[in-house]
């Protein structure tokens, strides 16, 4: 189950940065997620799943449900009866003559495609709430490998320029670093997710070596793994500059504030509290150089306000959308063609509107009351698991473990907070991030847990052995020379003893022995 989850979350990471549906990445990404999504499946029905799990897999049901009642053919006569079906039905007319049978939704194609790009995000989702807290452990340093690659690129694309060959898509923001993506906001996305990742990482293990090194004083591995996190901060943060994404910049202090929050909470020992100051002077440091590293990039792209920019004109159409298609909505993938209807000359100046850079809104008009709903239901399910993963960490799990769910609660956060501007969930790398973050907020699975018990207590077998000191070998004695002088003899005993004395009469006993004779 680990290998299936890996290579989907590696898979949507280096390949799903794309922001249109229909794009060859994307078709390869759903059909890799078949396979694991199946095995997935599979897993679920063998094993008991959690009444966490239970919920989870209800509400993923009801999710796909809705798409699937979208596309359900229904007769002339009803689905003109709907709200926001005018102009359909006079074009119809027109071109026809007669109604055919059509589905609710005004885009079937868009819709199909919508409910295929949900395939990554189950996969993903699915196959991490059933894995132990060791595989998920390794599953986060995959997504903080990634992003420091990925910023790694980042920086070389704004080295090289607007015409570096390290941009893979075909219509991409020229001037900004923009890695594995095609948007800069939603590298900006995955580098802030990292961030919180690495110093939930540099925490934990910082906090733990240096709790040994007070016990061993030359034990230094706790400096090298803050040396560690300090260096991959500092290149999440100058990528996250020179992405110039101004949601990016200012959910990345966000993401800062709810790591303070999350190093205060935990293990209350000198060790962390200690690790935690060098963590925020890291972080300082960090911020320093990569400041000066992108000081003036960022001053011109702050220079467009926030009057000038057109989002605020996509949520007043979005919403005046939104309420013609209610209560059922206008169908998943339907923003464009419906969007259009309500657009007038002007309204959003030069810009395709191919999304509404507001993904409450965009839900609420594709999805109707059922996605209102559904997001309600979100948001409470979202809340009472973040309140029991802050105050009531699992018992079984080790202090990174109770720190990686904690991140995961801030990373949801981050990116919802981010949809209220952007799309970052439109991508399917974005969305295998969250569905891994979603994962983590639910418990493993009992045998999982009783699986890593039996081999945490095999490796600890193993490492006492392995240190157990091997009897010294015998070593021969070394002959003494023999010297030229003939060695003392032993003494004979005295002859005609009286019988009232001892035989030992003549020996010398040392003064203790005579005490005790006597």
């Amino acid at each position: 189950m680990f290998i299936s989850a890996a290579m989907m979350l590696l898979s949507a990471l280096l390949l799903g940065g794309a922001t249109s549906y229909g794009y060859l990445s994307d078709s390869v990404l759903q059909l890799v997620a078949i396979p694991v999504f199946l095995i997935a499946i599979w897993r679920m029905l063998i094993a008991p799943p959690h009444p966490h799990v239970r919920l989870a897999i209800f509400f993923s049901i009801a999710l796909v449900l809705v798409p699937l009642l979208q596309l359900i053919p229904l007769p002339s006569n009803i689905w003109t009866g709907f709200p926001g079906r005018e102009a359909v039905t006079t074009a119809m007319k027109l071109s026809f003559g007669e109604l055919p049978w059509m589905p609710l939704s005004l885009s079937p194609r868009a819709t199909w495609l919508s409910l295929l790009s949900l395939l990554p995000f189950f996969a993903v989702f699915l196959s991490v709430q059933q894995l132990g807290f060791a595989d998920r452990r390794r599953l986060s340093l995959i997504i903080i490998a990634i992003a420091f690659l990925s910023a790694f690129v980042g920086l070389l694309q704004v080295a090289q320029g607007p015409s570096s060959s390290l941009r893979f898509y075909e219509y991409v923001h020229r001037s900004d670093a923009i890695g594995f993506f095609a948007n800069r906001n939603h590298f900006a996305a995955l580098l802030y997710t990292a961030i919180v990742l690495v110093v939930a990482w540099t925490l934990a293990k910082s906090s733990d070596h240096r709790a040994q090194a007070v016990a061993e004083k030359h034990n230094k591995a706790w400096l090298f793994y803050m040396i560690g996190g300090f260096i991959i901060v500092l290149a999440l943060l100058a990528a996250q500059l020179t992405a110039r994404s101004r949601a990016g910049l200012g959910l990345t202090i966000v993401a800062f504030i709810g790591i303070y929050f999350m190093s205060q909470i935990g293990r209350q020992t000198n060790a962390s509290n200690k690790s935690a100051k060098m963590i925020w002077g890291a972080v300082a440091l960090a911020l320093v150089f990569a400041t000066q590293f992108a000081l003036f990039r960022i001053m011109e792209r702050m220079e467009l306000s926030l009057g000038s920019d057109v989002r605020l004109s996509y949520a007043q159409l979005t919403t005046l959308a939104a309420k013609a298609n209610m209560p059922f909505g206008s169908g998943l993938g339907s923003f464009v063609p419906v969007f259009k209807q309500f657009e007038t000359t002007g309204s959003v100046g030069h810009v395709y509107a191919n999304q509404a850079h507001n993904e409450f809104l965009q839900v609420w008009l594709e999805a109707g009351v059922a996605g209102l709903l559904l997001m309600a239901l979100f948001a409470a399910w979202y809340f009472y698991r973040t309140y029991r993963i802050w105050r009531f960490p699992h018992a079984a799990g080790r202090e990174i473990d109770h720190l990686l769910a904690r991140a995961a609660t801030i990373i949801i956060a981050l990116v919802c907070l981010h949809s209220i501007v952007d799309y970052p969930l439109r991508t399917v790398a974005m969305m295998a991030v969250m569905a891994f973050a979603l994962a983590l907020l639910i418990d493993p699975p009992a045998h999982m847990l009783e699986h890593e018990e039996v081999g945490e207590l095999e490796k600890k077998s193993t490492s006492r052995k392995s240190r157990r000191r091997r009897p010294p070998t015998a070593q021969p004695i070394p002959a003494r020379p023999i010297p030229n002088h003939p060695l003392p003899g032993p003494t004979a005993p005295p002859q005609n003893l009286s019988p009232d004395k001892t035989p030992w009469e003549g020996v010398e006993w040392p003064e203790e022995w005579r005490k005790k004779d006597k």
